[in-house]
């Protein structure tokens, strides 16, 4: 996709074996070369994302940090912060949005979640019809923090919208508040949107489908299908570590259905 980007990879896969490295397995050497090869070259703001995956996670954030920051200036000063509210819509703040999603995931996976509420809030702010599915992480997080006011809000805002990314995170926040009704009216909704729930309830969930396999290694799944409910359950192991005898309560109302 990146032709710059694939080639410094390339070379940085050379340099690797040349000095016994294995993989990518020491950070600091790998971001190490991909600055000495970024310094006298320019790049578009998705090929920079690209390279800065795979710095150390704290440089990540650094580097994300100082992006956001000068583009937000530029944007502003061509005018586009005008039409806040459909960014995705504009061709030319679409990589803007992608920079400000990867930034959010970036401090999730740092466990700096009140940030990346924070951070996912914005998001929503400039892209009200939310086309990246910001809304699944953010009611996640919800769901974590136990907001159980900012969860409904949100669900609120986008009531139309059935998928198990959106409800089955709800559904472990009213059962957290011991709102039982609630929360197996949502498992219920969810449960009704991709019968394999149960199988990911169970533990059943087949890892070695091919459409699983297909779903993780491009991150393209077909709603109502069993590369929907991998993709949550790798993107949910926090909140599921979380919610206690949830599994076990939501698996004994499904099998009674």
């Amino acid at each position: 996709m990146y032709e710059k980007v694939d080639v410094i990879f390339n070379k940085l896969d050379i340099f690797l074996q040349d000095n016994d490295i294995e993989d990518y397995k020491i950070p600091q050497v790998v971001e190490d070369f991909l600055r000495k090869e970024m310094k006298h070259k320019r790049f578009q703001l998705d090929e920079k994302l690209e390279l800065f995956y795979h710095f150390t996670i704290e440089s990540q954030k650094h580097e994300l940090e100082k992006l956001i920051k000068s583009e937000t200036k530029k944007l502003k000063k061509e005018g586009y912060f005008d039409d806040m509210g459909y960014f995705y819509t504009i061709y030319e703040t679409r990589p803007y949005m992608r920079l400000r999603y990867a930034y959010m995931r970036h401090l999730s996976k740092m466990g700096k979640l009140s940030l990346a509420v924070g951070e996912a809030e914005e998001i929503i702010k400039l892209n009200i019809n939310d086309n990246m599915g910001v809304r699944y992480w953010l009611m996640k997080l919800y769901a974590i923090l136990e907001n159980l006011e900012s969860a409904e809000n949100l669900y609120g805002r986008y009531s139309d919208d059935g998928s198990v990314h959106f409800l089955l995170p709800l559904s472990i926040l009213y059962y957290k508040f011991d709102q039982m009704k609630k929360a197996q009216k949502y498992l219920e909704l969810a449960y009704q949107n991709n019968n394999y729930l149960i199988d990911f309830l169970r533990g059943d969930l087949d890892f070695e489908d091919e459409e699983i396999v297909n779903c993780v290694e491009h991150g393209v799944y077909r709603v109502g299908g069993p590369g929907e409910i991998a993709t949550i359950a790798l993107e949910c192991q926090d909140l599921m570590f979380l919610s206690g005898s949830y599994v076990i309560w939501a698996e004994e109302k499904l099998n009674a259905l």
